[in-house]
This record gives C-alpha cells, sequence and structure tokens, in this order.
C-alpha cells in the first residue's frame, strides 16, 4: 500500500528541487507579485496530493462509466465520453487560478498561455497514467481531464484580463 505514495513524494521532491532552484521570491519586485508568486507555488504544491494522492476520486462512479484499462492503468482516452459530471465542471475549476495567476505574473499570449495549460495538464495526466502503470495508482488518465484543464487555465487568463480592464482604480 505505501508504495502507491510514490508518486506523490517524487513530485513533492521536484516542487521542492524546483522552487530552490527558480527562487521566485528573488524574481518578484512588489509585493503584489510576491504575494502571486507564493500563490502560484501553493497552488502547484496543493495539485500534487489532489491529483496523485491514491484515492480514487474519478466522475465513473457518477456516470456509470468503467475505464478502458491499459494495463494496469485505468483510462479515458475518448473525449467526451463521460462528459458533464460534477468533476468535468470542477477540472475547469480547478485550474482556473493557474490561467488567471499566469497572466498576472507574466502577462503571456494566449498561445503561451494555452501551451502551460498543455504542459501541466500533460505532467498530471501522463503521471497518473504512468502511476497506474507502476503502482497501480488507481487514478484515472482522461481525455476530457486534458480538455476541461487547458479550457479552465484560458478561461482564468481571460477572466484576469477582463479584471485588469474593467477594475475601478
Amino acid at each position: 500500500m505505501m508504495v502507491k505514495w510514490i508518486p506523490a513524494s517524487l513530485l513533492l521532491l521536484l516542487w521542492l528541487g524546483s522552487l530552490l532552484r527558480v527562487r521566485p521570491w528573488r524574481q518578484a519586485a512588489t509585493w503584489s507579485q510576491k504575494l502571486a508568486q507564493f500563490a502560484l507555488w501553493s497552488y502547484l504544491l496543493l495539485l500534487i496530493p489532489l491529483c496523485f494522492t491514491p484515492f480514487a476520486t474519478h466522475h465513473g462512479a457518477w456516470s456509470g462509466m468503467q475505464p478502458i484499462m491499459v494495463g494496469t492503468a485505468p483510462t479515458n482516452p475518448i473525449p467526451f465520453r463521460g462528459a458533464f459530471t460534477p468533476d468535468f465542471w470542477l477540472n475547469i475549476l480547478m485550474t482556473v487560478p493557474f490561467g488567471w495567476l499566469l497572466r498576472q505574473l507574466y502577462h503571456w499570449r494566449w498561445s503561451q498561455i494555452f501551451l502551460a495549460g498543455l504542459a501541466l495538464t500533460v505532467l498530471i495526466e501522463g503521471g497518473q497514467f504512468l502511476a497506474g502503470l507502476t503502482v497501480q495508482l488507481n487514478r484515472w488518465a482522461d481525455a476530457n481531464d486534458i480538455i476541461t484543464n487547458v479550457t479552465g487555465t484560458l478561461l482564468g487568463s481571460l477572466l484576469r484580463g477582463l479584471w485588469e480592464r474593467f477594475r475601478v482604480q
């Protein structure tokens, strides 16, 4: 049973190593930027247990959908199969802060925000797939999650842009 905690532990070490390597607190010039950097790194830290602890939380329970097994990894490689369940919307909501913070910190173009959301999603879904193959983590690698996570990232960036544009100063 303890072996199922290896992916989360490795990602925690990767997060800590990245934090110590990047040292975002040195890059931020203002307190607002420091707070946003803290929020971004905290957000990434919270994703680790949310996505990699060995507790199955997939929407198959909501939709009655069975996984398509690839070895020992449960997957849903078919976009929109079992979609529009609560976890579909929660995945969008989960990645809105990521897009918001990227827009606040880096002022990237839409293509860069899209690629950052896609990279985060590939890390999560790819990691869940590999963990399913190696330690039978029982977390689904899901095509819907790719769609929803990127959508949430773009939505968060859009909301931040609208907030910047229309806020009263």
